[in-house]
């Protein structure tokens, strides 16, 4: 006796679905997105092979999980924000870049517990990116994006060749289209990265006028590394970087997911006072520390 075989749940996206998912694509703020999301819909590799294709925007990463990484960005979608926070924390202006710097802070100061009392206003260098009334208290914060400049120039280029690949098959040339490569391989030093981005803000000068200034470093593009132990290997340096510094407090935080990885910070004795969520690896023998105190 042979059994019928249940249908097939599979099914290719019809020309609307990929219209819709890509036009939602294109107004997030992680432009990585778009282009990613135009080759995986278009191209005919398989799973494993796009995951072993080696370049900065597919790397161990098939069209499923591009997919549900594009589901997860919808929360940073602007009318998702604005569904999700009331208007008056609503950042506003003419220059998309320091909206979308506002709304950065909104996310990191809702996912850290500080009760944000109103929008973050745009400031001008040599004052830290933006200020925030935090429990009717103004604190500086400086934005600093954890993101390898190999892993960038990989990013632009891939933006670009798909740009290229989708306006070839726009035109109807697909020998055109096939013969265009989207993927880029590069390598880079994961915590590389973090540490070049700590390094160049904790040197820079800023003028604060004396308020309480933090530093807020985080992930969009890359993604988090952990374990974060290393940055504990030598706290002496650390905390020596930090206290010679502007800054009260350094924040690790994941955009992608709203989730604060962690802070670092020099305390009065001159010892470096640290905080991991467990899920990212935390060190048991750093000194523990409540998020917001």
């Amino acid at each position: 006796m042979k059994l019928a075989l249940p249908p097939s749940p599979g099914r290719a996206y019809t020309a609307d679905e990929k219209a819709r998912v890509l036009a939602e694509a294109a107004k997030l703020r992680n432009t990585n997105m778009y282009p990613a999301l135009v080759v995986d819909l278009n191209c005919g590799l398989r799973d494993k092979e796009l995951r072993n294709s080696g370049g900065a925007m597919y790397n161990r990463c098939s069209q499923s999980d591009l997919l549900m990484r594009f589901i997860s960005s919808l929360d940073q979608h602007p009318e998702s924000r604005k569904a999700r926070f009331p208007e008056h924390l609503w950042p506003r202006g003419s220059n998309p870049k320091d909206v979308d710097e506002g709304w950065i802070a909104v996310e990191f100061t809702n996912s850290a517990g500080l009760h944000l009392e109103r929008a973050p206003t745009k400031l001008l260098y040599p004052m830290p990116d933006l200020e925030c009334v935090v429990d009717g208290k103004p604190m500086l914060l400086e934005l600093g994006e954890i993101l390898n400049s190999n892993l960038a120039e990989g990013i632009v280029y891939s933006g670009k060749q798909a740009d290229k690949k989708v306006e070839s098959n726009a035109n109807g040339n697909s020998v055109a289209a096939n013969s265009i490569q989207t993927a880029v391989s590069c390598s880079f030093d994961a915590n590389g990265s973090l540490l070049r981005i700590l390094a160049k803000k904790l040197a820079k000068t800023y003028e604060t006028s004396g308020l309480r200034t933090h530093l807020l470093l985080f992930y969009d593009l890359e993604r988090p590394w952990g374990p974060f132990d290393y940055l504990l290997q030598r706290p002496d340096v650390f905390a020596g970087l930090i206290a010679d510094s502007v800054f009260e407090r350094v924040w690790i935080f994941d955009l992608q997911s709203a989730t604060v990885i962690g802070y670092l910070e020099a305390v009065a004795d001159g010892a470096l006072r640290a905080f991991f969520d467990w899920q990212f690896h935390v060190d048991l023998f750093a000194p523990i520390g409540t998020m917001n105190s």
